[in-house]
């Protein structure tokens, strides 16, 4: 067992290298903006997908330290960058292909820790897939604030909001939403850590 342990583990150091392309920046309407694959995500991809599923069932706490030296990596990566815009999505937690259970355990308390290792006082906007943002509100690491408005891009609002003096957190929204006339700002849970 403990062969296979130090196995899996050099497997994943090999890996960690792989997390850069869980970072990937898009142009669209002349801004940046930075495509972040949460934590979850980037470990299920970098060990392709079945076997990452597999060890969390025989080995949870070990994939979890794994899960939070990837959201400590992400962070670093990020506020390094400092981008006005982020889109972070979490497309292998999914309630429609794994418990809500097992997104509380695995997927939302890391994705929270990356939320809150984010440089704040820069301003720019961080926009979060709303299968993520939902469940982050429904399990109380977020609240949410609506902010009603006539009808406009959700380009141009994510730009409106990017101006912001310390960094927005919007979700329950896709970021391909053509056009919106509310915007769900998320503040982050201050009694989880």
């Amino acid at each position: 067992m403990k062969i296979l342990k130090n196995y899996l583990w050099l497997h994943w150091d090999f890996n960690m290298n792989r997390i850069n392309y869980c970072v990937t920046e898009t142009h669209e309407n002349k801004d940046f903006v930075l495509n972040i694959l949460a934590p979850y995500s980037a470990a299920a991809q970098a060990a392709n997908g079945l076997l990452f599923y597999k060890r969390l069932r025989r080995e949870a706490s070990v994939v979890q330290e794994e899960l939070d030296n990837i959201a400590t990596d992400l962070i670093i990566q990020i506020n390094a960058v400092l981008p006005r815009i982020i889109s972070i999505a979490d497309p292998y937690a999914l309630p429609v292909n794994i418990s809500e259970t097992h997104i509380r355990e695995f997927s939302l308390p890391y994705l929270f820790r990356l939320l809150c290792g984010l440089k704040t006082m820069f301003g720019g906007v961080a926009h979060i897939c709303p299968y993520s943002s939902v469940l982050l509100e429904k399990y109380g690491f977020v609240h949410v604030e609506v902010i009603s408005f006539s009808m406009k891009s959700y380009a141009a609002v994510l730009s409106e909001y990017k101006r912001a003096e310390q960094l927005i957190f919007i979700g329950h929204q896709c970021i391909h939403t053509p056009t919106v006339n509310k915007v769900f700002l998320l503040h982050l849970a201050t009694n989880i850590l």
